[in-house]
């Protein structure tokens, strides 16, 4: 580590200021100029230099890609003392880090080179300290806040040994995210919930946790991105979801082909076409005249689909009348239009008009709409109706949130009780600000029902993570499919170090598929084990069926990998049904005696299992193959036949999901 780190983390610890709220972009140069009382100044000809290198490397506006000119602008201005210096310093290390992107001409592109950006990152910081230590007066929080970004990279490294470039130490990783937190990066705040969280670098604080979460959360909040779209399922990599992005941008390229195919669709009288060509319209696709010619075929479209029972098409129309897009605005044929669509079965319609009916205090026929779009799970019904089972209990919610124990009656209590169990189901759809009000619930000291830390901290960081947090991921996930597998693995690493479940899934499914070094980084096995390790820890069964094989394939070790799959199998995961099965049956584990009726119990289980849905004809008609066997007291003949018919099973699952998918 560089003298000037050790410097300041010395200082620090002497220094008590108030922590400022978390920030997730560098401002520029320019807004440094001034800080508090401090001046610091800043030549314009070497920060126009600076920001004609940004352009260079983000391709902005009028200005093309251009990564060799951007890194020979930046090495010039790097080589001063002064702020401009500190942020060229900054950007390269971004720059060696990531690379330019596969499709940039070989004669533009600069190579990844991750001990460069170490560098470059320790050498930005130790600008800025210098800088600030000229600079007395002005407030460490407030000037040059792309410290925090630069330290948090540095935290990175020290926290994952990337690539080499350092030895993995996790007590300086967790010291270096504090650092970038009290400097206000957002990240930082993330990665210091999830290490208090579950022990890294640090002994295992859940209240400590609960905090920093709780503080990121309230920045989302405040800054509007808690209510953005959270990373889930969809950024989760996978062959069939890699294979599905592909075409996906295969049909962008055909956009025409595509219009053209659902017109000879819609002449034939196929409603649901229809509907694929009004949004093919309505987003300006459809040529004509121009988009006013566009939006008016649009709504035709709509509604003659509407008219035939495809019921989202006459939301559709519904949100033209509000707008007046391709028709005369008309709030009255709107509402008419959300209400057929909602007779219609359509939960989305029928959330629309329960919030519509909640707005005009017409709470019954509200409670009536939001419940039949929750019995089919619409995360924003389940949402209100939580709210509307708090409403007459408000005076005791306030003591509640005051830390007095309410006064509750056994019907409130019961009501609180399905209020909780509403915005459960509203957050596992991924409805954030449901996830704020249970963390608001597990947390407080008088709720009847108990406080639970842990419950409050995964709330709060649920919200945390959604919205703009998580866009890193879903670039990662672009990169991958585009073939720019380094750098796609570059930012789920960095992800994942701020606790993403799904970018460290990502980065251990990228490692596993590739069984090789990733850019000079260490072993496959390493970036795989550890990656599933953090996600099975936050939960992720199936993860946890990856761990036990590659302890059991590369590690040899078959004790842990008998117990991660024991683990796997009883969370859920139906996978480690065939290898632990197969452990039962040879007795080869070291303190596991062989057991073919557990091991049959194993498979017997699977096939019973609501999971197994897909799979319940054929896996009855093995469960009595097996019993037959049994009762000729064959249980090894029984096993095997079961072992052999499952896997089948399991093969035939796996192509009927893909051609469902």
């Amino acid at each position: 580590m560089a003298p000037a780190l050790r410097r300041f983390d010395e200082e620090d610890e002497e220094e008590e200021e108030e922590v400022p709220s978390p920030i997730t972009r560098a401002p520029s140069p320019e807004s440094d100029e001034t800080a508090g009382d401090g001046h610091v100044d800043i030549d314009p000809a070497r920060a126009e230099k600076y920001h004609t290198a940004q352009a260079l490397w983000n391709g902005d506006g009028n200005t093309h890609q251009d990564g060799k000119q951007a890194v020979a602008i930046l090495s010039e201005l790097r080589e001063g003392s002064d702020i401009v210096a500190a942020y060229a310093a900054y950007l390269l290390g971004e720059i060696f880090l990531m690379g330019t992107p596969r499709s940039t001409s070989s004669s533009k592109s600069v190579r990844r080179d991750s001990r460069a950006a170490f560098q470059s990152f320790e050498e930005a910081v130790t600008k800025i300290f210098e800088i600030e230590e000229k600079t007395k007066s002005v407030k460490k929080d407030d000037v040059l806040p792309v410290a925090g970004p630069a330290l948090h990279y540095l935290s990175f490294f020290h926290g994952t040994g990337f690539e080499g470039v350092t030895p993995r130490d996790e007590t300086t990783a967790y010291r270096l995210t504090q650092i970038a937190a009290k400097r206000g990066h957002g990240p930082a705040w993330l990665s210091l919930g999830f290490k208090n969280m579950y022990g890294i670098g640090v002994k295992s604080d859940c209240e400590e946790a609960l905090s920093l979460y709780k503080q990121a959360a309230w920045a989302r909040q405040q800054g509007g991105a808690g209510a953005g779209t959270p990373i889930g399922e969809s950024e989760r990599l996978s062959k069939a979801l890699v294979g599905a992005l592909s075409q996906v941008q295969d049909k962008t390229d055909r956009q025409f082909e595509v219009m053209n195919y659902w017109e000879s669709q819609a002449k034939g009288g196929d409603p649901a076409a229809m509907y694929e060509l009004g949004k093919l319209h309505e987003d300006g696709a459809g040529g004509g005249a121009g988009r006013a010619d566009s939006a008016r075929k649009a709504a035709e479209l709509y509604e003659n689909a509407g008219e035939q029972g495809v019921a989202a098409a006459y939301i559709d129309l519904g949100v033209m009348y509000l707008n007046g897009n391709g028709v005369e605005k008309d709030q009255r044929k709107a509402l008419e239009c959300f209400k057929k669509a909602a007779d219609m079965g359509e939960a989305q319609a029928q959330n629309l008009m329960g919030y519509l009916k909640l707005s005009s205090k017409d709470y019954e026929e509200a409670r009536a709409y939001f419940e039949a779009a929750a019995l089919q799970e619409w995360p924003e019904s389940l949402f209100y109706l939580g709210e509307m089972e708090l409403t007459g209990i408000t005076e005791n919610q306030k003591g509640m949130a005051a830390g007095r124990r309410p006064q509750l009656s056994p019907t409130e209590v019961e009501g609180l009780k399905r209020a909780l169990r509403f915005y459960e189901r509203a957050g596992d759809g991924g409805y954030v600000i449901a996830w704020w009000r249970e963390a608001q619930l597990w947390e407080s000291p008088s709720n009847p029902f108990g406080r639970d830390c842990w419950k409050a901290t995964a709330a709060y960081k649920a919200v945390a993570e959604a919205g703009a947090a998580g866009a890193d991921i879903r670039k990662g996930v672009q990169l991958f499919v585009n073939g720019d597998v380094d750098s796609a693995m570059t930012l789920f690493l960095v992800a994942g170090e701020e606790g993403f479940e799904v970018a460290q899934y990502n980065a251990a499914w990228v490692a596993r598929e590739r069984k090789g070094k990733i850019g000079g980084s260490p072993e496959w096995v390493d970036i795989a084990l550890r990656g599933f390790s953090r996600s099975a820890m936050q939960g992720n069964a199936e993860s946890l069926y990856e761990v036990g094989m590659i302890k059991k394939k590369v590690l040899k070790d078959l004790q842990g990998a008998y117990e991660d799959f024991q683990l796997a199998f009883r969370k859920g995961a139906m996978r480690a049904v065939l290898p632990l099965a197969s452990f039962l049956e040879s007795g080869k584990v070291p303190g596991v005696p062989r057991d073919l009726e557990k091991a049959e119990v194993v498979l017997r289980t699977y096939g019973e299992s609501a999971k197994a849905e897909l799979l319940q004809s054929r896996a009855s008609a093995l469960l009595s193959a097996s019993s037959i066997a049994k009762l000729r007291k064959n249980l090894i003949f029984a096993f095997r036949m079961a072992k052999l018919r499952l896997h089948k099973i399991l093969v035939g699952a796996g192509r009927r999901k893909l051609e469902l998918s």
